[in-house]
Protein backbone atom coordinates (compact mmCIF):
# COMPACT_ATOMS: atom_id res chain seq x y z
CA UNK A 1 0.00 0.00 0.00
CA UNK A 2 2.72 2.75 0.72
CA UNK A 3 4.47 2.34 -2.81
CA UNK A 4 1.18 2.93 -4.67
CA UNK A 5 0.67 5.81 -2.12
CA UNK A 6 4.02 7.38 -2.66
CA UNK A 7 3.50 6.66 -6.61
CA UNK A 8 0.45 8.47 -7.11
CA UNK A 9 1.44 11.64 -4.86
CA UNK A 10 4.64 11.90 -6.82
CA UNK A 11 3.15 11.61 -10.17
CA UNK A 12 0.86 14.74 -8.80
CA UNK A 13 3.59 16.48 -8.02
CA UNK A 14 5.30 15.67 -11.11
CA UNK A 15 2.30 16.50 -12.67
CA UNK A 16 2.10 20.03 -11.47
CA UNK A 17 5.61 20.79 -12.07
CA UNK A 18 5.22 20.06 -16.22
CA UNK A 19 2.04 21.31 -16.62
CA UNK A 20 3.62 23.83 -19.29
CA UNK A 21 4.77 21.54 -21.38
CA UNK A 22 3.06 19.62 -23.55
CA UNK A 23 0.31 16.46 -22.61
CA UNK A 24 2.62 13.59 -23.90
CA UNK A 25 5.84 15.05 -23.09
CA UNK A 26 4.52 15.96 -19.08
CA UNK A 27 3.38 12.68 -19.05
CA UNK A 28 6.98 11.19 -20.15
CA UNK A 29 9.06 13.34 -17.76
CA UNK A 30 6.15 13.17 -14.58
CA UNK A 31 6.68 8.88 -15.09
CA UNK A 32 10.62 9.13 -15.07
CA UNK A 33 10.43 11.45 -11.93
CA UNK A 34 7.89 9.12 -10.27
CA UNK A 35 9.90 6.10 -11.56
CA UNK A 36 13.42 7.40 -10.08
CA UNK A 37 11.38 8.53 -6.97
CA UNK A 38 9.95 5.18 -6.12
CA UNK A 39 13.26 3.40 -7.53
CA UNK A 40 15.37 5.81 -4.70
CA UNK A 41 12.94 4.91 -1.87
CA UNK A 42 12.20 1.94 -2.32
CA UNK A 43 15.89 0.67 -2.13
CA UNK A 44 17.20 3.49 0.03
CA UNK A 45 14.67 5.25 1.98
CA UNK A 46 11.66 2.53 2.99
CA UNK A 47 14.41 -0.17 4.31
CA UNK A 48 15.82 2.48 7.03
CA UNK A 49 12.10 3.32 7.61
CA UNK A 50 10.56 -0.19 8.31
CA UNK A 51 12.34 -2.44 10.05
CA UNK A 52 13.01 -5.42 8.12
CA UNK A 53 14.64 -8.29 9.37
CA UNK A 54 15.18 -10.16 6.08
CA UNK A 55 16.98 -7.49 4.54
CA UNK A 56 19.60 -7.72 7.67
CA UNK A 57 23.06 -9.29 6.89
CA UNK A 58 23.08 -12.66 7.95
CA UNK A 59 25.02 -12.61 11.61
CA UNK A 60 26.25 -16.46 12.16
CA UNK A 61 29.30 -16.61 12.59
CA UNK A 62 31.02 -18.13 16.13
CA UNK A 63 31.22 -16.02 18.75
CA UNK A 64 33.98 -15.67 21.33
CA UNK A 65 33.81 -17.41 24.02
CA UNK A 66 37.00 -17.62 26.49
CA UNK A 67 37.00 -18.85 30.03
CA UNK A 68 40.10 -16.42 30.72
CA UNK A 69 43.04 -16.76 33.23
CA UNK A 70 42.88 -15.90 37.34
CA UNK A 71 45.31 -13.09 36.65
CA UNK A 72 47.02 -13.70 40.55
CA UNK A 73 48.27 -17.20 39.25
CA UNK A 74 49.79 -15.67 36.26
CA UNK A 75 51.22 -12.55 37.88
CA UNK A 76 54.58 -12.52 38.65
CA UNK A 77 54.39 -9.59 40.77
CA UNK A 78 55.16 -10.05 44.29
CA UNK A 79 52.36 -8.33 46.77
CA UNK A 80 51.80 -8.00 50.61
CA UNK A 81 48.92 -9.62 51.35
CA UNK A 82 46.54 -7.72 53.34
CA UNK A 83 43.90 -8.66 56.47
CA UNK A 84 40.93 -8.22 58.34
CA UNK A 85 43.19 -7.14 61.08
CA UNK A 86 43.75 -4.29 62.96
CA UNK A 87 46.75 -2.11 61.98
CA UNK A 88 48.73 -1.40 64.67
CA UNK A 89 49.58 2.39 65.84
CA UNK A 90 52.68 2.84 65.08
CA UNK A 91 52.63 0.97 61.89
CA UNK A 92 51.39 1.72 58.02
CA UNK A 93 51.61 -1.80 56.72
CA UNK A 94 49.09 -4.44 56.86
CA UNK A 95 49.80 -7.66 58.80
CA UNK A 96 49.26 -11.57 58.11
CA UNK A 97 46.90 -13.13 59.78
CA UNK A 98 45.45 -16.97 59.74
CA UNK A 99 42.18 -15.27 60.96
CA UNK A 100 39.79 -17.77 59.37
CA UNK A 101 37.26 -16.39 56.46
CA UNK A 102 34.80 -14.69 57.76
CA UNK A 103 35.83 -13.31 61.27
CA UNK A 104 35.39 -9.37 60.37
CA UNK A 105 32.37 -10.26 62.67
CA UNK A 106 34.46 -9.32 65.08
CA UNK A 107 35.47 -6.09 64.47
CA UNK A 108 33.38 -3.08 64.23
CA UNK A 109 33.08 0.11 62.00
CA UNK A 110 35.77 2.00 62.89
CA UNK A 111 38.47 -1.09 62.24
CA UNK A 112 36.92 -2.36 59.35
CA UNK A 113 37.30 1.99 58.26
CA UNK A 114 41.03 2.05 59.06
CA UNK A 115 41.95 -1.16 57.06
CA UNK A 116 39.97 0.01 54.04
CA UNK A 117 41.78 3.39 54.25
CA UNK A 118 45.23 1.63 54.14
CA UNK A 119 43.78 -0.69 51.36
CA UNK A 120 42.68 2.49 49.27
CA UNK A 121 46.68 4.04 49.86
CA UNK A 122 47.94 0.57 48.84
CA UNK A 123 45.72 0.76 45.63
CA UNK A 124 46.64 4.25 44.27
CA UNK A 125 50.45 3.74 45.31
CA UNK A 126 50.33 0.51 43.00
CA UNK A 127 48.03 1.74 40.48
CA UNK A 128 50.40 4.79 39.90
CA UNK A 129 53.61 2.21 38.94
CA UNK A 130 51.04 0.81 36.11
CA UNK A 131 50.43 4.53 34.68
CA UNK A 132 46.23 3.93 36.19
CA UNK A 133 45.96 7.65 37.80
CA UNK A 134 44.23 7.78 41.02
CA UNK A 135 40.59 9.02 41.15
CA UNK A 136 39.81 12.64 41.58
CA UNK A 137 35.91 12.41 41.86
CA UNK A 138 34.70 14.09 44.67
CA UNK A 139 32.37 11.38 46.90
CA UNK A 140 31.26 13.90 49.54
CA UNK A 141 27.82 12.31 51.07
CA UNK A 142 24.98 14.00 52.03
CA UNK A 143 23.85 14.48 55.13
CA UNK A 144 20.52 12.31 54.36
CA UNK A 145 23.10 9.61 52.90
CA UNK A 146 25.30 9.53 55.47
CA UNK A 147 21.95 9.25 58.61
CA UNK A 148 20.21 6.60 55.88
CA UNK A 149 23.57 4.30 55.20
CA UNK A 150 24.23 4.21 59.22
CA UNK A 151 20.60 3.21 59.73
CA UNK A 152 20.39 0.65 57.30
CA UNK A 153 23.60 -0.91 56.84
CA UNK A 154 25.03 -0.99 60.15
CA UNK A 155 24.06 -3.03 63.57
CA UNK A 156 25.25 -2.31 67.05
CA UNK A 157 28.53 -4.63 68.00
CA UNK A 158 27.97 -7.26 71.67
CA UNK A 159 30.80 -6.48 73.26
CA UNK A 160 32.80 -3.30 72.66
CA UNK A 161 36.62 -2.66 72.32
CA UNK A 162 36.48 -0.36 75.25
CA UNK A 163 38.64 2.14 73.54
CA UNK A 164 37.89 6.62 73.67
CA UNK A 165 36.77 7.67 70.84
CA UNK A 166 37.93 9.31 68.34
CA UNK A 167 36.82 13.21 66.95
CA UNK A 168 35.93 12.18 63.24
CA UNK A 169 37.31 14.74 60.56
CA UNK A 170 35.64 15.89 57.54
CA UNK A 171 37.70 13.48 55.41
CA UNK A 172 35.14 10.49 56.43
CA UNK A 173 32.29 12.04 54.34
CA UNK A 174 35.08 11.98 51.25
CA UNK A 175 35.92 8.16 52.13
CA UNK A 176 32.46 7.21 52.96
CA UNK A 177 32.97 7.14 56.57
CA UNK A 178 30.39 8.50 58.78
CA UNK A 179 30.91 11.70 61.16
CA UNK A 180 28.56 11.86 64.31
CA UNK A 181 26.31 14.59 63.33
CA UNK A 182 22.93 14.91 65.22
CA UNK A 183 21.33 17.38 62.73
CA UNK A 184 17.84 15.16 62.14
CA UNK A 185 17.95 14.66 66.14
CA UNK A 186 18.03 10.99 66.01
CA UNK A 187 20.66 9.30 67.54
CA UNK A 188 23.03 6.84 65.63
CA UNK A 189 25.66 4.34 66.51
CA UNK A 190 29.06 5.19 66.81
CA UNK A 191 31.98 3.67 64.41
CA UNK A 192 33.20 1.59 67.49
CA UNK A 193 29.80 0.59 68.37
CA UNK A 194 28.21 -1.06 65.23
CA UNK A 195 29.69 -3.19 62.46
CA UNK A 196 27.97 -3.97 58.55
CA UNK A 197 24.66 -6.17 59.33
CA UNK A 198 24.27 -8.99 57.34
CA UNK A 199 20.88 -7.53 55.44
CA UNK A 200 22.60 -7.22 52.14
CA UNK A 201 25.17 -10.30 50.38
CA UNK A 202 26.01 -8.86 47.36
CA UNK A 203 27.61 -9.78 44.21
CA UNK A 204 29.36 -6.88 41.85
CA UNK A 205 30.10 -8.10 38.71
CA UNK A 206 31.54 -6.24 35.89
CA UNK A 207 32.74 -6.60 32.28
CA UNK A 208 36.00 -4.89 31.27
CA UNK A 209 37.24 -4.13 28.12
CA UNK A 210 39.99 -0.72 27.61
CA UNK A 211 38.57 0.54 30.81
CA UNK A 212 41.62 2.37 32.40
CA UNK A 213 39.95 6.01 32.73
CA UNK A 214 37.37 4.41 34.93
CA UNK A 215 38.90 1.32 36.74
CA UNK A 216 40.36 3.82 39.45
CA UNK A 217 36.75 5.03 40.21
CA UNK A 218 35.11 1.40 39.62
CA UNK A 219 38.07 -0.11 42.29
CA UNK A 220 37.55 2.48 44.79
CA UNK A 221 34.16 2.08 44.77
CA UNK A 222 34.36 -1.67 45.22
CA UNK A 223 36.81 -1.38 48.28
CA UNK A 224 34.70 1.54 50.11
CA UNK A 225 31.45 -0.69 49.88
CA UNK A 226 33.15 -2.55 52.40
CA UNK A 227 32.68 0.23 54.90
CA UNK A 228 28.71 -0.23 55.17
CA UNK A 229 28.49 -3.84 53.26
CA UNK A 230 31.50 -5.70 55.48
CA UNK A 231 33.72 -8.34 53.61
CA UNK A 232 32.55 -11.51 54.15
CA UNK A 233 28.78 -10.05 52.62
CA UNK A 234 30.71 -8.82 49.57
CA UNK A 235 31.47 -11.01 46.42
CA UNK A 236 33.47 -9.70 43.26
CA UNK A 237 33.29 -10.66 39.68
CA UNK A 238 34.94 -9.32 36.95
CA UNK A 239 35.68 -10.51 33.19
CA UNK A 240 37.98 -8.84 31.02
CA UNK A 241 39.06 -9.04 27.25
CA UNK A 242 41.41 -7.78 24.73
CA UNK A 243 42.22 -4.45 26.86
CA UNK A 244 44.70 -2.68 24.88
CA UNK A 245 45.77 -0.39 28.04
CA UNK A 246 46.84 -1.13 31.45
CA UNK A 247 43.13 -2.70 32.38
CA UNK A 248 44.62 -6.18 32.82
CA UNK A 249 47.38 -4.63 35.60
CA UNK A 250 44.83 -2.70 37.32
CA UNK A 251 42.88 -5.23 38.03
CA UNK A 252 45.52 -7.96 39.09
CA UNK A 253 46.49 -5.14 41.29
CA UNK A 254 42.40 -5.34 42.51
CA UNK A 255 42.30 -9.04 42.90
CA UNK A 256 45.28 -9.35 44.96
CA UNK A 257 44.27 -6.45 47.44
CA UNK A 258 40.79 -8.45 47.63
CA UNK A 259 42.44 -11.37 48.41
CA UNK A 260 44.65 -10.04 51.19
CA UNK A 261 40.91 -8.35 52.34
CA UNK A 262 39.18 -12.11 52.58
CA UNK A 263 36.87 -10.54 50.68
CA UNK A 264 35.71 -13.57 47.83
CA UNK A 265 36.26 -12.94 44.07
CA UNK A 266 36.41 -14.64 41.08
CA UNK A 267 38.70 -12.48 37.97
CA UNK A 268 39.24 -13.27 34.61
CA UNK A 269 41.14 -11.90 31.83
CA UNK A 270 41.70 -12.69 28.23
CA UNK A 271 44.37 -11.19 25.78
CA UNK A 272 42.55 -11.74 22.62
CA UNK A 273 40.15 -9.20 21.43
CA UNK A 274 36.99 -9.62 19.87
CA UNK A 275 36.30 -10.60 16.05
CA UNK A 276 32.86 -9.02 15.57
CA UNK A 277 33.02 -9.38 11.49
CA UNK A 278 30.01 -11.69 11.11
CA UNK A 279 29.29 -12.10 15.08
CA UNK A 280 25.35 -11.47 16.52
CA UNK A 281 26.73 -8.57 18.41
CA UNK A 282 24.20 -9.18 21.52
CA UNK A 283 24.70 -12.87 21.09
CA UNK A 284 28.24 -11.67 21.61
CA UNK A 285 27.94 -9.34 24.14
CA UNK A 286 25.45 -11.94 26.63
CA UNK A 287 28.34 -14.57 26.26
CA UNK A 288 30.52 -11.69 28.19
CA UNK A 289 27.96 -10.96 30.59
CA UNK A 290 27.41 -14.08 31.22
CA UNK A 291 31.06 -14.79 31.49
CA UNK A 292 30.70 -12.21 34.74
CA UNK A 293 28.25 -14.56 36.48
CA UNK A 294 30.32 -17.33 36.04
CA UNK A 295 31.31 -17.15 39.80
CA UNK A 296 27.69 -16.78 40.98
CA UNK A 297 26.73 -20.09 41.93
CA UNK A 298 30.09 -20.14 44.11
CA UNK A 299 28.70 -16.89 45.58
CA UNK A 300 25.71 -18.04 46.34
CA UNK A 301 26.76 -20.97 48.07
CA UNK A 302 29.08 -18.89 50.26
CA UNK A 303 26.77 -15.93 51.06
CA UNK A 304 23.19 -16.55 49.95
CA UNK A 305 23.07 -13.64 47.79
CA UNK A 306 20.79 -10.91 47.83
CA UNK A 307 21.79 -8.53 45.37
CA UNK A 308 23.88 -8.35 41.81
CA UNK A 309 25.41 -5.16 41.04
CA UNK A 310 26.34 -5.11 37.90
CA UNK A 311 28.78 -1.68 37.11
CA UNK A 312 29.47 -0.77 33.36
CA UNK A 313 33.02 1.66 32.93
CA UNK A 314 31.45 4.20 34.22
CA UNK A 315 33.09 6.94 36.98
CA UNK A 316 31.02 6.43 40.34
CA UNK A 317 31.29 6.69 44.06
CA UNK A 318 30.34 4.18 46.49
CA UNK A 319 27.34 5.82 47.33
CA UNK A 320 25.90 5.48 44.39
CA UNK A 321 25.89 2.01 44.90
CA UNK A 322 24.68 2.10 48.55
CA UNK A 323 21.76 4.04 47.67
CA UNK A 324 20.55 1.80 44.60
CA UNK A 325 20.85 -1.03 46.90
CA UNK A 326 19.16 0.89 49.65
CA UNK A 327 16.27 1.51 47.71
CA UNK A 328 15.77 -1.43 46.44
CA UNK A 329 15.20 -2.27 50.41
CA UNK A 330 12.91 0.28 51.02
CA UNK A 331 10.71 0.14 47.82
CA UNK A 332 10.64 -3.70 47.73
CA UNK A 333 11.93 -3.49 43.91
CA UNK A 334 13.24 -6.33 41.90
CA UNK A 335 15.54 -3.44 40.06
CA UNK A 336 17.28 -0.08 40.86
CA UNK A 337 18.94 1.73 38.71
CA UNK A 338 20.26 5.35 38.45
CA UNK A 339 21.20 7.22 35.44
CA UNK A 340 23.97 8.00 33.40
CA UNK A 341 25.28 10.84 31.36
CA UNK A 342 27.65 11.57 28.22
CA UNK A 343 28.64 15.46 27.47
CA UNK A 344 26.44 16.66 24.49
CA UNK A 345 28.04 16.56 20.77
CA UNK A 346 26.77 18.74 18.31
CA UNK A 347 26.95 18.50 14.77
CA UNK A 348 29.76 22.03 14.97
CA UNK A 349 31.82 19.50 17.99
CA UNK A 350 31.82 16.56 15.67
CA UNK A 351 33.20 18.84 12.75
CA UNK A 352 35.65 20.78 14.95
CA UNK A 353 37.16 17.55 16.18
CA UNK A 354 37.97 17.06 12.30
CA UNK A 355 39.08 20.40 11.35
CA UNK A 356 42.29 21.52 13.81
CA UNK A 357 42.17 24.95 13.02
CA UNK A 358 37.88 24.77 13.36
CA UNK A 359 38.43 23.30 16.74
CA UNK A 360 40.74 26.28 17.50
CA UNK A 361 38.29 29.14 16.56
CA UNK A 362 35.63 27.35 17.98
CA UNK A 363 37.07 26.30 21.08
CA UNK A 364 37.83 30.17 21.46
CA UNK A 365 34.35 31.75 21.22
CA UNK A 366 32.31 28.92 22.40
CA UNK A 367 34.96 27.74 25.67
CA UNK A 368 33.64 24.62 25.52
CA UNK A 369 36.57 23.01 26.70
CA UNK A 370 35.90 23.88 30.52
CA UNK A 371 38.85 24.14 33.23
CA UNK A 372 40.50 21.98 35.55
CA UNK A 373 38.44 22.80 38.38
CA UNK A 374 36.07 20.12 38.02
CA UNK A 375 33.44 21.16 35.87
CA UNK A 376 33.83 19.61 32.38
CA UNK A 377 31.60 22.94 30.42
CA UNK A 378 31.61 25.99 31.35
CA UNK A 379 29.25 26.85 29.30
CA UNK A 380 25.10 27.45 30.13
CA UNK A 381 24.90 23.59 31.67
CA UNK A 382 20.89 23.76 30.80
CA UNK A 383 22.13 21.68 27.18
CA UNK A 384 25.56 19.96 27.80
CA UNK A 385 24.36 16.57 29.02
CA UNK A 386 22.53 13.75 26.87
CA UNK A 387 21.35 10.97 28.78
CA UNK A 388 22.88 8.07 27.54
CA UNK A 389 21.00 4.44 27.98
CA UNK A 390 18.13 5.41 25.93
CA UNK A 391 18.37 1.81 23.81
CA UNK A 392 17.79 -0.14 26.66
CA UNK A 393 15.73 2.66 29.33
CA UNK A 394 12.13 2.50 29.19
CA UNK A 395 9.61 3.94 30.89
CA UNK A 396 6.78 2.28 32.82
CA UNK A 397 4.37 3.09 30.00
CA UNK A 398 6.61 1.42 27.76
CA UNK A 399 7.84 4.62 25.89
CA UNK A 400 11.56 5.23 25.47
CA UNK A 401 12.72 8.05 28.17
CA UNK A 402 13.50 10.49 25.64
CA UNK A 403 12.97 11.09 21.38
CA UNK A 404 15.55 8.34 19.86
CA UNK A 405 15.38 10.61 16.60
CA UNK A 406 15.79 14.00 17.52
CA UNK A 407 18.42 16.03 15.73
CA UNK A 408 18.34 18.51 18.85
CA UNK A 409 19.10 16.13 21.35
CA UNK A 410 22.61 17.49 21.73
CA UNK A 411 21.54 21.27 22.24
CA UNK A 412 18.73 20.83 24.46
CA UNK A 413 18.40 20.39 28.78
CA UNK A 414 19.03 17.04 28.88
CA UNK A 415 17.54 16.54 32.10
CA UNK A 416 14.19 18.14 31.06
CA UNK A 417 13.93 15.92 27.92
CA UNK A 418 13.44 12.58 30.21
CA UNK A 419 9.81 11.31 30.02
CA UNK A 420 9.06 14.52 27.97
CA UNK A 421 6.98 12.45 25.66
CA UNK A 422 4.72 11.40 28.41
CA UNK A 423 0.99 12.16 27.73
CA UNK A 424 -1.91 12.43 30.68
CA UNK A 425 -1.91 12.19 34.62
CA UNK A 426 0.95 9.74 34.76
CA UNK A 427 3.51 11.67 32.36
CA UNK A 428 2.94 14.49 34.65
CA UNK A 429 3.52 12.16 37.75
CA UNK A 430 6.67 11.06 36.13
CA UNK A 431 8.19 14.40 35.28
CA UNK A 432 7.31 16.04 38.65
CA UNK A 433 9.36 13.01 40.38
CA UNK A 434 11.68 13.36 37.98
CA UNK A 435 12.79 16.38 38.90
CA UNK A 436 12.44 16.20 42.53
CA UNK A 437 14.91 13.79 42.61
CA UNK A 438 12.04 10.68 43.63
CA UNK A 439 12.01 6.97 42.49
CA UNK A 440 10.47 6.31 39.34
CA UNK A 441 8.96 3.11 38.14
CA UNK A 442 9.93 1.76 34.75
CA UNK A 443 10.28 -0.88 32.57
CA UNK A 444 13.24 -1.41 32.08
CA UNK A 445 16.47 0.27 32.49
CA UNK A 446 20.14 -0.25 33.22
CA UNK A 447 21.91 3.05 32.86
CA UNK A 448 25.56 1.91 33.75
CA UNK A 449 24.82 0.43 37.29
CA UNK A 450 21.72 -1.74 38.32
CA UNK A 451 21.32 -3.60 41.04
CA UNK A 452 19.18 -6.61 40.84
CA UNK A 453 17.19 -9.23 43.16
CA UNK A 454 19.34 -12.01 42.79
CA UNK A 455 16.48 -14.28 43.20
CA UNK A 456 15.97 -14.74 39.48
CA UNK A 457 19.37 -16.03 38.85
CA UNK A 458 18.91 -18.89 41.33
CA UNK A 459 17.16 -22.25 40.82
CA UNK A 460 14.32 -22.96 39.72
CA UNK A 461 14.84 -20.27 37.16
CA UNK A 462 18.83 -19.48 36.21
CA UNK A 463 18.20 -16.61 34.63
CA UNK A 464 20.98 -15.79 32.26
CA UNK A 465 21.75 -12.88 29.68
CA UNK A 466 19.97 -13.66 26.10
CA UNK A 467 19.96 -12.48 22.70
CA UNK A 468 16.50 -12.87 21.01
CA UNK A 469 14.51 -15.54 19.77
CA UNK A 470 14.26 -14.84 16.37
CA UNK A 471 12.23 -18.21 15.66
CA UNK A 472 9.21 -15.93 17.86
CA UNK A 473 10.61 -13.05 15.86
CA UNK A 474 11.26 -11.28 19.03
CA UNK A 475 12.52 -7.87 18.76
CA UNK A 476 16.63 -7.79 19.06
CA UNK A 477 17.04 -5.81 21.57
CA UNK A 478 19.94 -5.23 24.01
CA UNK A 479 20.44 -8.55 26.24
CA UNK A 480 20.13 -5.87 29.18
CA UNK A 481 16.09 -4.89 28.22
CA UNK A 482 15.72 -8.55 27.59
CA UNK A 483 16.65 -9.10 31.10
CA UNK A 484 13.73 -6.77 32.09
CA UNK A 485 11.76 -8.54 29.98
CA UNK A 486 12.50 -12.02 31.29
CA UNK A 487 12.29 -10.50 34.72
CA UNK A 488 8.83 -9.40 34.59
CA UNK A 489 7.65 -12.49 32.91
CA UNK A 490 8.79 -13.86 36.15
CA UNK A 491 6.65 -11.54 38.06
CA UNK A 492 9.65 -9.36 39.04
CA UNK A 493 8.17 -6.51 37.95
CA UNK A 494 8.83 -3.37 40.25
CA UNK A 495 11.82 -1.74 38.62
CA UNK A 496 12.93 1.74 40.15
CA UNK A 497 15.38 4.74 38.02
CA UNK A 498 16.45 6.73 41.32
CA UNK A 499 17.40 10.14 39.26
CA UNK A 500 19.74 11.07 42.78
CA UNK A 501 22.04 8.51 41.46
CA UNK A 502 23.92 9.63 38.13
CA UNK A 503 27.04 8.10 36.98
CA UNK A 504 29.30 9.36 33.84
CA UNK A 505 31.56 8.34 31.14
CA UNK A 506 34.04 11.42 31.84
CA UNK A 507 35.66 11.57 35.07
CA UNK A 508 35.13 15.67 35.10
CA UNK A 509 31.54 15.45 34.05
CA UNK A 510 30.85 13.65 37.41
CA UNK A 511 31.18 16.62 39.40
CA UNK A 512 30.20 19.11 36.82
CA UNK A 513 27.61 21.63 37.71
CA UNK A 514 24.71 20.44 35.48
CA UNK A 515 25.10 16.52 36.59
CA UNK A 516 25.40 17.88 40.74
CA UNK A 517 22.40 19.88 40.22
CA UNK A 518 20.20 18.27 37.43
CA UNK A 519 20.43 14.93 39.92
CA UNK A 520 20.47 16.39 43.12
CA UNK A 521 22.66 14.14 44.25
CA UNK A 522 22.87 16.03 47.84
CA UNK A 523 19.65 15.62 47.95
CA UNK A 524 18.63 19.42 49.03
CA UNK A 525 15.03 19.46 49.92
CA UNK A 526 14.48 16.02 49.27
CA UNK A 527 10.89 15.25 50.00
CA UNK A 528 11.04 12.28 52.46
CA UNK A 529 7.15 11.77 52.78
CA UNK A 530 6.65 11.46 48.80
CA UNK A 531 9.74 8.98 48.43
CA UNK A 532 8.13 5.57 48.46
CA UNK A 533 6.47 4.78 45.72
CA UNK A 534 2.55 3.92 45.61
CA UNK A 535 2.58 1.26 43.02
CA UNK A 536 -1.22 1.51 42.54
CA UNK A 537 -1.49 4.21 40.75
CA UNK A 538 0.46 2.72 37.67
CA UNK A 539 -0.25 0.44 35.68
CA UNK A 540 1.42 -2.15 33.74
CA UNK A 541 2.58 -1.80 30.46
CA UNK A 542 0.49 -3.19 27.23
CA UNK A 543 3.20 -2.65 24.86
CA UNK A 544 7.09 -1.48 24.63
CA UNK A 545 9.22 0.42 22.34
CA UNK A 546 11.07 -1.96 20.35
CA UNK A 547 14.83 -0.41 19.49
CA UNK A 548 16.40 -3.55 17.63
CA UNK A 549 20.08 -3.44 17.29
CA UNK A 550 20.42 -2.87 13.69
CA UNK A 551 23.20 -3.33 11.24
CA UNK A 552 22.56 -0.88 8.94
CA UNK A 553 21.07 3.27 9.61
CA UNK A 554 17.67 3.41 10.51
CA UNK A 555 15.17 6.23 10.93
CA UNK A 556 12.98 5.75 14.03
CA UNK A 557 10.36 7.78 13.62
CA UNK A 558 7.52 8.24 16.54
CA UNK A 559 4.72 6.91 14.04
CA UNK A 560 6.12 4.18 13.03
CA UNK A 561 7.77 2.69 16.17
CA UNK A 562 7.54 -1.20 16.47
CA UNK A 563 5.78 -2.16 19.40
CA UNK A 564 5.95 -5.48 21.10
CA UNK A 565 4.77 -7.58 24.06
CA UNK A 566 6.55 -6.91 27.87
CA UNK A 567 6.77 -10.79 28.35
CA UNK A 568 8.61 -13.56 26.99
CA UNK A 569 5.77 -15.80 27.00
CA UNK A 570 8.28 -19.28 27.24
CA UNK A 571 9.25 -18.34 30.74
CA UNK A 572 5.42 -17.80 31.78
CA UNK A 573 4.62 -21.32 30.12
CA UNK A 574 7.58 -23.01 32.02
CA UNK A 575 6.91 -21.05 35.09
CA UNK A 576 2.93 -20.42 35.44
CA UNK A 577 3.34 -19.46 39.07
CA UNK A 578 6.22 -16.95 38.54
CA UNK A 579 4.79 -15.34 35.93
CA UNK A 580 1.51 -14.70 37.91
CA UNK A 581 2.94 -13.95 41.36
CA UNK A 582 3.49 -10.11 40.07
CA UNK A 583 5.02 -7.73 42.73
CA UNK A 584 2.36 -5.17 41.43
Amino acid sequence: MRFPLFTFLVFIISTKLFRRTSTSVSFLLTLTVASICLYLYSTHLHPIIFINYDHQPIRNGTPFDRPGEDPELSSSSSSSLLSIKQPSSSSSDYHQTDQPDGGDQDYNSYELNRIVDRALIDLRSRFASVWIQESRLRCEQSELSINRFRSHFLERVNELKGRNHLNLTSAHRSTGRFHRSRADGKEYLDEKDSRPNSKHRVMVALNLHSSQASLSSISETILNLIRFIGPRNLYVSIYENGSWDHTQEGITILAQILTGLRVKHRIRTVREDTIWEGVDRITQLSIYRNQALKGFEEADQSLNLTELVFINDVNLCSRDVLELIYQKSVQASSATCGTDWRSSDSYLDRFSNRSKAFKKLYDYFSKRRGSDNGNELEKDPSNSVVFYDSWVARSITGKTLRPRLDVLTEFKDGFKTLFSKETGPIGTLLRTRFRSSLPIPVYSCWNGLIVLDARPFKEPYNLRFRSADLKTKECRSSECQLLAKDFWSLGFDRWVLVPSVSVTYSEKLYNSRIVERGSNRALRNYDLGRELIDWKMFERPRRVVCWPDMSTVHLDFEWNQVLESPYNYSLIEKYPLGGLVSLF
